[in-house]
């Protein structure tokens, strides 16, 4: 069993009270006199709080520095600073820290849902001093402890709880909340370090296996909810986790036995709770969506990156074999994409959001599978962006949309109906000929244009004259009621119909007589990943078009009715930097807590 300080359970403890304990536990020390052969206590100084959200803690240190000394024969010393201590004695206040506030959040929260709580609690071990002279080994404990608290949840949670008595069930049931309590309360004070520290604490999870560990976590996550009867009781828990793999994964890339640890298990129980609302009506339902684009976003990198190919290497896209093993799965997930597609203004999001719909739109498999009226939302959403897009800071931006606009018109139901025909051609003939687009933009532009649907003679006007800024296209609030929806699909398509999302209205329009009034607007920070010897803002970059080819489970084959002509594909995304992979170092072993 892993030491801690034995710290008497106070049945009804107050805010005020929880901080003094606080307090005695990291800012005393006891120490014996030889000479006097008696015992001590030196209280050592706390940092200030100047938070307004941490007025317990002020109020609780205050309180218990009050009272300190009263009633006793000695004065107790008084030191400056904490004084530096060793990795076992770290490791016992750390714990005992992890099971004070396990033993009281209930008490002193709603159900242990206040975050406000818990950052208050996360910050007052971070600003402890021995913890950021020893982080890395605190890290690495809570890791151990995460690995035993998820293994002992597994353990109980294979068990039969009909064939014990009802005592021998009682403690199983209490011991799996109070390894979720410990789940919870590490997941905030890793949360809040990762915030803290940012690539730091992220060096210190590759070194030692740490991305793993919160994959298990999450797996975890699955097995608990299984018996819920409603709702999603445990996402509280584990948003501080799914958040963190999210950060982490959008900011570099992640290694072949990291990406592994996600098990397909947890990424279709992420699709089975999805559910089609933004940001701002569901923000936590929010998380799981950016959580699925970025690892989608992991999945092709690793799939098309050489470096990773490599005999017996399993390069599928293990969430989309997920999301094509049902067909509800495919609809929620689409509905919640083209909902967010249509108001997401974070460049990094809709970067994921294009990437996953490039997917799904050079697999032959799924490039018939978004209804018309689907198609028609988006190409209006991608006709409003070029337009509102700046030719000089966002060119990153809009090749990407162009990327994902080619495969769009070749393969989707979209072909054979002249959508916004005239709307498409104007942008794309500006961007191929206008001084201010780069070569590769007017490259991309001209790939479009070489189309089929392109090639009829222009109903507005003549493409070899000037073409001046096109006008933008006003995109249509649509009901959400599926009557509103009208299915084009083939017969074939092993998908039900969905109901179109509701859009609001288009974002500001930009002046659209001249480039430099478009230029005038405030700039929007390109995305780029630091990790990455190239910009991973678009899908596909400085690769020429042509000679494209997607690996297992992004097979770009067509059926031989559609083989009557040379396809020209979308080349795939090049390959970012290979980072170091974690290495073997064990985790050390949790001792029971």
């Amino acid at each position: 069993m892993a030491q801690a300080v034995e710290v008497s359970y106070e049945s009804n403890i107050t805010p005020q009270r929880f901080w003094q304990l606080a307090r005695e536990l990291l800012y005393t020390k006891l120490y014996y006199d030889v000479s006097n052969k008696k015992y001590f206590t030196k209280r050592f100084k706390y940092p200030p709080m100047e938070s307004s959200g941490q007025t317990d803690i002020k109020d609780g240190l205050e309180g218990a520095s009050s009272d300190d000394g009263e009633g006793e024969e000695e004065k107790e010393e008084v030191d400056g600073e904490v004084l530096p201590c060793s990795e076992e004695e770290i490791n016992t206040l750390l714990v005992s820290y992890l099971t004070l506030v396990s033993n009281y959040c209930d008490q002193l929260t709603d159900s242990g849902k206040d975050p406000e709580f818990f950052e208050n609690v996360s910050k007052y071990i971070l600003a402890y001093k021995n913890y950021r002279l020893n982080q890395t080994f605190c890290i690495r404990k809570m890791l151990s402890l995460l690995a035993y608290t998820v293994g002992s949840n597994e353990q109980n949670m294979s068990l039969d709880p009909e064939s014990f008595d009802p005592q021998l069930r009682e403690k199983v049931i209490q011991s799996i909340e109070t390894n979720e309590k410990f789940i919870r309360t590490i997941g905030w004070i890793l949360y809040s370090n990762y915030k803290s520290s940012g690539p730091d604490f992220v060096d210190v999870l590759k070194r030692y296996r740490g991305i793993e560990a919160i994959c298990a976590v999450l797996h975890n996550y699955d097995i608990v909810s299984r018996n819920a009867k409603e709702g999603d009781p445990f996402l509280e828990n584990y948003s501080n986790y799914m958040e963190l793999l999210y950060q982490i994964c959008q900011a570099e890339e992640i290694g072949p036995q990291e990406l592994d640890a996600v098990r397909s298990k947890f990424l279709k129980f992420l699709l089975s709770k999805l559910k089609p609302e933004t940001d701002e009506q569901n923000p936590l339902n929010y998380l799981r969506f950016r959580l699925l684009l970025a690892l989608n976003e992991q999945y092709m990198v690793r799939q098309y990156s050489h470096e990773h190919h490599q005999d017996g290497d399993d390069t599928r896209n293990k969430l989309f074999d997920c999301l094509m093993s049902s067909n509800s799965y495919f609809q929620n997930f689409m509905e919640t994409l083209i909902l967010n597609f249509n108001r997401e203004t974070n460049q990094t999001i809709q970067i994921l959001m294009l990437k996953m719909l490039y997917v799904i739109f050079t697999t032959s498999s799924t490039c018939q599978s978004i209804y018309l009226n689907d198609l028609k939302v988006i190409v209006d959403i991608i006709i409003r962006e070029l337009c509102n897009l700046s030719l000089t800071k966002d060119f990153s931006l809009i090749n990407t949309y162009l990327r994902v606009l080619y495969p769009m018109l070749l393969f989707s139901n979209l072909k054979g109906h002249e959508y916004k025909v005239d709307s498409m051609r104007d942008i794309l003939t500006y961007l191929s000929t206008t001084e201010q687009t780069n070569e590769n933009t007017q490259r991309l532009a001209n790939r479009c244009l070489d189309l089929d649907i392109f090639k009829k003679e222009d109903t507005k006007s003549s493409v070899d004259q000037a073409v001046p800024f096109p006008s933008p296209i006003s995109v249509p609030r649509i009901s959400r009621t599926r009557s509103a929806s009208v299915s084009t699909s083939l017969p074939a398509s092993p998908l039900s119909h969905g109901p179109p999302p509701p859009l609001p209205r288009p974002r500001h329009w930009s002046s659209a007589d001249s480039v430099q009034q478009s230029q005038q607007r405030s700039p929007i920070q390109i995305v780029t990943r630091e990790s990455s010897s190239s910009s991973q803002v678009s899908v596909v970059s400085g690769l020429e078009e042509g000679n494209a080819s997607m690996g297992s489970g992004s097979d770009l084959s067509l059926n031989s009715s559609m083989s009557g002509r040379t396809r020209r594909l979308a080349p795939p995304p090049p390959p970012r930097r290979r980072l170091m992979s974690s290495s073997d170092v064990s985790l050390s072993r949790a001792k029971a807590v």
